[in-house]
């Protein structure tokens, strides 16, 4: 039976589908979308496949059981999924538009946590479902797992899935309850930061100075250790990876407790989070309305502050910079996920450090690894500054809500509206492009060149990334959100990130050639100074004309949705 609560979501998206099957172009457009998100699932299937049997053919070198690798796996997914998660809650029970119907409505507590606890898992966990089934497949067919094993693993992931979700909504019920609503921002920024420190000081714990170092057999064993920090028999990362692991190579650990560990946890969990919904909810949703006291805006000084750091800007351009500023700071949202991003800035960038058991190894390993290393460092800087546009830069145009519409009567074209919303959002991502990706080159200690190279290719690969994500949310927009965190867990944003990834991918071919052939000295041929100033050179020319034409041509296409939406 369908929960009462997500039956007007159900409807909405049945005629959703219905509408865009009316629409012929839309219709293919998705298709086509559709079709490339299936060429990525297979290649993470197939990437995982050959990296598993890769693990298998180094057994005599060290073994690495299904369930450490799992392990590994599902830490990061669940604590990925607590922070979206945190995010939905926050939505869902407390800043919907919905709520103001649903709360004076007879529905009773229990029905009411029922629906927005199914809401919260699944637009939180349907993205991970997609990407995570190729995953579950590749481990299948790589340790030869029986066929009801998938069903097995759907049965150890729903209760995974679903303990995150219940954690976010104590937390989140909690922290509204406690925290005046007129000071969460600025408890945001204190609670972030010392996040972020106490993230950092536990991996100080948790990871010795001998993890970084490399120069015997005892040191490898500790790396290996370090791989083993997930296996934490409280977690319930742990529980699942060792359930599904045994089922694939069976070590002698018992499956039925971990199972056991597994569903108590669940139901206490969900338990207590339906206790603090009835009990809670209400004045949290009291206080969360609560405006008194707020954030206040001096629109005059806001404008003086504006002229002053903006000289020479035209006075449109620095009329939607000051609206995106208020969007952005007004929203609670935003700055939860502003927090969470930074946080994990933070902890990619400490962890390079590990990266440094490089300079260990020997000068022929070593060339060949430090290459690799810096290809791998602009990768994730890289998935990264997807990661940033993908909560900010494409739900952009969708943010403006109904006030589109009194946008769209200002004497701008809709052409420079996107502009402008490009050039806003491509300054603050490219700066922070270029300090991961050149932070990153530093840490795995680059030549200086290399470096350079990086925080160049940083600010050329934004310009595509940040095009691609305004043209992609006008060609998504949804201006009925009931609160903003829907618009970073829809289709839209998964055909965004999509598309960002290959855009990543062809970026990256041009750049690893020209660093190989540069650091890889140990090749019968090495380029001389010239000739690799020439390749740089061509490498750059390349990569903007391939990110100015995608960034021209999502704007373009975003620009045509846009006008053509305004036509029905």
């Amino acid at each position: 039976m369908i929960p009462v609560v997500l039956k007007p979501r159900l409807l909405s998206l049945k005629n959703r589908w219905r509408n865009n099957l009316a629409l012929r172009n839309q219709f293919g457009r998705d298709l086509i979308l559709g079709g490339f998100s299936i060429a990525v699932m297979f290649s993470i299937y197939f990437g995982l496949l050959t990296s598993l049997d890769k693990i298998k053919a180094s057994y005599d070198t060290a073994y690495l059981p299904p369930s450490m690798i799992l392990g590994v796996i599902l830490l990061l997914l669940f604590t990925l999924l607590l922070f979206s998660n945190s995010v939905s809650a926050l939505g869902f029970l407390l800043l919907g538009s919905d709520l103001d119907l649903l709360m004076a409505s007879p529905i009773s507590r229990y029905r009411f946590f029922v629906g927005k606890f199914l809401e919260i898992v699944g637009s939180s966990t349907w993205m991970v479902l997609v990407f995570g089934a190729p995953v579950i497949l590749a481990f299948a067919h790589s340790y030869g797992a029986p066929p009801f094993f998938l069903v097995e693993s759907l049965f150890v992931l729903i209760p995974f899935f679903c303990i995150p979700s219940a954690l976010a909504i104590i937390a989140v019920l909690i922290f509204t309850s406690i925290v005046p609503a007129n000071r969460t921002r600025e408890l945001l920024v204190i609670v972030g930061g010392l996040l972020i420190v106490g993230v950092y000081l536990s991996f100080k714990l948790l990871i010795p100075e001998s993890a970084t170092k490399l120069t015997s057999i005892t040191d490898f064993l500790n790396i290996l250790q370090f791989l083993q920090l997930p296996a934490i028999d409280w977690a319930p990362s742990h529980w699942a990876a060792v359930a599904l692991g045994e089922r694939l190579d069976p070590t002698g650990m018992d499956r039925i407790p971990h199972i056991a560990a597994l569903y108590g946890a669940f139901l206490f969990i969900t338990s207590l989070a339906y206790l603090t919904t009835r009990f809670l909810h209400g004045y949290a949703f009291s206080m969360a309305r609560t405006n008194i006291g707020g954030l206040r805006i001096n629109s005059r000084q806001r404008q003086r502050i504006l002229r002053f750091v903006t000289p020479g800007v035209p006075a449109p351009f620095r009329a939607l910079l000051g609206k995106e500023i208020s969007v952005f700071l007004r929203d609670m949202t935003q700055a939860v996920q502003l927090m969470l991003l930074l946080g994990l800035c933070a902890m990619y960038l400490y962890n390079l450090k590990v990266l440094r058991i490089v300079e260990q190894l020997p000068e022929d390993a070593k060339v060949w690894w430090q290459g690799f290393l810096v290809v791998a460092n602009m990768a994730m800087g890289a998935f990264v500054i997807a990661a940033v546009c993908t909560r900010f830069v494409f739900p952009s145009i969708s943010l403006e809500g109904q006030a589109y519409w009194v946008l769209r009567t200002s004497p701008l074209p809709l052409s420079q509206v996107l502009r402008a919303k490009f050039w806003i959002w491509l300054v603050p991502v490219a700066t922070i492009g270029s300090v991961l990706l050149t932070s990153g080159a530093f840490a795995i200690r680059a030549d200086p060149h290399i470096v350079i190279v990086s925080g160049l290719i940083s600010w050329i690969l934004c310009y595509g990334i940040v095009g691609l994500g305004v043209g992609l949310g006008a060609v998504y927009a949804n201006f009925t959100w009931e609160h903003s965190s829907q618009l970073a867990a829809s289709f839209g944003s998964l055909i965004y990130m999509i598309s960002s990834t290959a855009l990543i991918a062809v970026n990256l071919i041009p750049a690893t050639l020209i660093i190989l052939m540069r650091s890889m000295k140990v090749l019968d041929h090495t380029i001389s100074v010239n000739e690799w100033y020439i390749s740089i050179a061509s490498c750059a020319a390349l990569l903007i004309y391939l990110n100015y034409a995608t960034a021209r041509w999502a704007l373009k296409l975003g620009e045509n949705s846009l006008l053509e939406r305004e036509k029905i």
